[in-house]
Parts: structure tokens; sequence; C-alpha cells
């Protein structure tokens, strides 16, 4: 005979798995739906980012870009965690390009910025026991390791993988688990097979975002952005190289004799770079530039990119003072906002005159003329990322940027274009209606408006050099009232 103790005791033990199962499975769906959510609006934002570079928007761009990959969870902690297994194995070279490009994406992760910083270290060491590192020299650890983040020997091609978000958490999991055991190799060999399968859409946004950098002229963002996605996957390998070099031959500096000697083919692309000048103080005028060997007339004294540059194409109405406000505030408008996120810019524009009385001192070449050692080695330059390297930053007020880009600004054509432009180097020299030294505007690089300084005469080592007041003699009348 059944007992009806013992039979409703299992009716409930049975309805309570039930519920319990239940309540997995909808905590289950629940956690793919929300997944698929965020999917979808990556996705989105991607797309609304794709729209604003259609439109030449590459501020706007970008704002959508870094906002979507702030967002991403999985693949900089799949790169992360590539990283602790590549560090287990002491191979500190492709483990730093892994912590690097995991904090490109997210940089709020403590335990990757230890992991980046003990590569570093541990790089450091290596390449001073070998005899590569110099002491007060970093460029040899910088181009190293730039070099090993496109050695992606330890990424698997992403040939006959499908895109699949549920396959990379399945994936993660025994990475996880083959790390937990010790065996490294086949941790690092999940981790890269689960990137491979969730990493499409941050791929996109790291590569769109590195094309937009090099267009605005943030190249360590290119450099850290475009390594990033080599990290994820080599299928883009050929066109991000040459992203990455592109950005590299303009964060490299030299001297400018014998760059337009006769024959000599102009690069597509071209480093800031100054003659034989220096900056001095300038009695009764500031600071100023002066030679430092006597110079020929004709010899280039400046070769340097615009830090920014606003056209603005005059309407059948419009007067030029007018295009002249439109292009000066928009100028100022883009600074305020790339400064909000651009550690390096605010610091470039930190050094030059807000014509108040604040001691800004003698600028060295490489505050104006950024290069790979400007920001944390494969980061981009961006606030957070400087701070983190315990490099100098500084957060500059619209107040402050719109003062400077009012004492520096470089602009004001009579033409059917009105422009406005800012420049480090040439805000240093000081004027003078008998200059010894013309300036002009150059398009030799497409996208990238250019200033060439030239002397006008040869002129003695020590003397000042001088610069006319502006290209256009009628502006220059009617702003200062200078004959």
């Amino acid at each position: 005979m059944t007992n009806p103790n013992l039979e409703e005791a299992s009716q409930r033990h049975c309805a309570e798995s039930l519920v319990s199962e239940y309540e997995v499975m909808s905590g289950e769906t629940k956690q793919e739906q929300k997944r698929e959510r965020r999917d979808k609006d990556l996705r989105e934002e991607k797309e609304k980012g794709n729209a604003l570079f259609a439109m030449q928007n590459y501020d706007g761009a970008l704002d959508v870009y870094w906002r979507a990959m702030r967002s991403v969870s999985m693949v900089p902690t799949l790169l992360s965690n590539r990283a602790q297994a590549h560090i287990s194995l002491k191979l500190w070279a492709p483990a730093l390009c892994d912590a690097a490009a995991s904090l490109t994406i997210r940089p709020s992760c403590n335990k990757t910025w230890a992991r980046y910083n003990l590569c570093i270290s541990k790089l450091t060491n290596v390449l001073s026991s070998d005899g590569a590192l110099e002491t007060d020299d970093a460029v040899p650890l910088l181009m190293y390791a730039a070099i090993l983040a496109l050695q992606t020997s330890s990424v698997p091609h992403a040939e006959n993988l499908d895109t699949d978000q549920q396959r990379g958490r399945i994936l993660k999991i025994a990475g996880n688990d083959a790390y937990q055991s010790k065996n490294f190799t086949v941790a690092i060999a999940k981790y890269s097979e689960a990137l491979l399968s969730c990493g499409d859409t941050i791929l996109a946004l790291l590569n769109n975002s590195a094309l937009c950098s090099l267009h605005i002229g943030a190249f360590n963002d290119c450099v850290a952005l475009a390594a990033a996605s080599l990290r994820i996957s080599p299928t883009d390998k050929a066109s991000l190289e040459a992203e990455i070099d592109r950005a590299g031959q303009i964060c490299e500096s030299g001297s400018l004799r014998g760059l337009f000697a006769a024959g000599t083919e102009m690069p597509q692309l071209l480093c800031n770079g100054l003659g034989p000048i220096e900056p001095f103080y300038s009695r009764g005028k500031g600071r100023g530039m002066r030679a430092t060997a006597d110079l020929r007339a004709g010899e280039v004294l400046i070769f340097e990119r615009a830090i920014i540059s606003v056209d603005i194409t005059l309407g059948e109405t419009q007067t030029h003072w007018h295009a002249d406000h439109t292009a000066k505030s928009t100028l100022k408008s883009r600074l305020v906002d790339r400064c909000q996120r651009d550690g390096i810019l605010s610091r470039i524009l930190w050094g030059l005159s807000d014509g108040t009385h604040r001691e800004r001192g003698l600028p060295r070449f490489l505050q104006f003329s950024p290069t790979l050692e400007s920001s944390p080695l494969l980061l981009p330059g961006h606030h957070e990322f400087l701070e983190n390297g315990g490099m100098t930053t500084v957060r500059l007020s619209s107040e402050t940027i719109g003062r400077i880009v009012d004492k520096n600004v470089f602009g004001g054509s009579r033409s059917e274009q009105d422009c406005s432009r800012l420049f480090a180097f040439i805000s240093i020299l000081n004027h003078s209606a008998t200059p010894n030294a013309a300036f002009a505007l150059c398009s030799v690089i497409s996208n990238c408006k250019v200033l060439i300084v030239q002397a006008m005469a040869d002129i003695k080592k020590g003397e000042e050099i001088y610069i006319r007041y502006h290209q256009d003699e009628a502006y220059v009348k009617d702003e200062w009232g200078i004959p």
C-alpha cells in the first residue's frame, strides 16, 4: 500500500525540481537575451559611427566608436587572459601586446594594468641585458614592441571560423580550464579562437577608429588601435600594417637639412621637422626662434603639420568676416571636444601662449611634435592612459582653449575659401614688417595641411627669425592696422 505521506513528499520534490530547473533556464534565457540586446546595440552604434565617417565627420565618428568599444567586455577579457597565459610562459612581448590591446578597449581594468606594467619591466630588463636598450633611450624598446605587435604567430587565421558569441564563451571557459591545469599553450590557442569567434564587431570598431585617428592626426591612437586589431585577427594584416607604418613614420622626428635637396622625392607622409633653429627668450618680445648655424637663402627652417584645420567655403551673401568667425569658432569647438579625450593634444596646446602672463618656458621639439614615446607603449594618447602610465597630462578649460586659439590661430583668406589652422612651431616665431623668413601653406600630403618656413636671405648664426604678419596684406591692414 502506498504511503500517502511519501507520495506527497515525492510530488512536492518533483514540483520543486521543476521550478528550480525553470528558474535556471529562465535565468539563462534572460542572460542570453541581455547579451543579444547588447550585441544589437553595439552593431547599431557601429553603424552610427560609419554614417558619420562617410560624411567625413571623423571626430563625431570617433566619439561613437570609443563609446561603443567601452561597452565591450568579452574581447578585452580574452586578451587580458591570453596576456596572463603568455606571462606564465615568460613570453613578455606577446603578453605586452595583448595587455595593451585589452587596455585600449577597456582601460579601467587594474588587473590588466598590472600585467601591462609587469611586461614593460620584464621586456626592458631583457633588452637591457642584451645591450639593445640604452638607459636614456627608449626608442629601441618602442620599435621592438611595435614590430612584435604585428607578429601574430600566436593568433590563428580567421578562415573558416564562424562568428558565434556562444561559441566564443564556450572557448573562453575551455581556455580558463586549460590555464588552471597549467596547460598555457592550449589556453592561448583557446583564447585566440574565442577572440575570432566573438570579435567581428569590435574588429570593425578598432579598424575604423584607427582610420579616423589617422585622418585627424592622432597618430598614437592610430598605432594603438591598429595593433589591438591585429592581436584579435590577422585577417586584415596587410592594410593595418600599412596604417601602423604610416602613423609610425609620422611619429618619427628628424632634421630638415637635405630633405628638399635636388632630386629628392617628396615622401607621401612627413614628420614635423626643424632646421638649424632653436627657441629662445627674445628681449622685450617673449619667446622667439633664432638660427643655430649660418643659414642659406631658401633653406627650409620649419616643416609642420597643422594641429587642426578647418576650411569654410564662402557663401554668396557671406562676408569674409563672418566666414573667418565661423571657421575660428568651429576650430575652437573641435579642439574643446578633442581635448576632453586627447591628452597629447592638450599638452601641445598648453605649451602655446594664451595671451596671459602664464609662464610656459621654452618648448622642446618633442613637446610640439609627438612621437611614439608621447604615450605609454602601444596605448592611445588619452588622458586616462597618460595618467595610468605615469605621464604628465593637463586638463584645459574651454576658456583657456579659446584664448590659445585667439592668440595663435593662422588663417583668414580673401579667396573663395576661408580657413583657420593652428600650428605649434610657427606660433613661437615673432613678426616683423621686414621679415627674414617667409611661410607658405602647401598640400603635398593628402588630408594634411602643411606649413613650410624658408629663409628669404642668408641668416647669420644667432640671428632671430622673423616672419611677416600675414600672407594676405589686406587682412593685415584690416585686422591690425599695419599698412
